[in-house]
């Protein structure tokens, strides 16, 4: 009876129900922030896969094209040849690049994640 007294006295009962209250309201502000920064990235990620896509599909379609437009001149299997060979020169390139190319990619990302916050 006495802790009750001087709890209404000092109104901490008020305080404490507000204090809770801000709590859990800090806490739905913050599952919603989540859902709109992750709601954000899908959407990104999701653009981007499909622009990965159709440019995939360009490299494709260009690449069979110059290698039946070689593939007239030379013979389809040197034409195909003369493709491959090209893109097994750039997989060995960027294979021998990659520690370069991992260290830049990871720096753009630091740099975008640095400005959003």
């Amino acid at each position: 009876m006495f802790k009750e007294g001087i709890a209404r006295f000092l109104k901490l009962d008020s305080l404490m129900e507000h204090l809770t209250g801000y709590v859990e309201t800090r806490i739905e502000i913050l599952k919603f922030d989540l859902k709109e920064d992750l709601s954000k990235v899908a959407s990104r990620a999701s653009v981007l896969l499909f622009v990965a896509l159709a440019g995939l599909f360009f490299l494709l379609f260009f690449s069979m094209g110059v290698a039946v437009a070689l593939g007239q001149e030379t013979g389809y299997f040197w034409g195909f040849s003369i493709v491959a060979g090209f893109y097994v020169i750039v997989g060995v390139i960027l294979f021998l690049t990659r520690e370069s190319l991992g260290k830049n990619i990871e720096e753009k990302i630091r740099k975008v994640i640095k400005q959003k916050q």
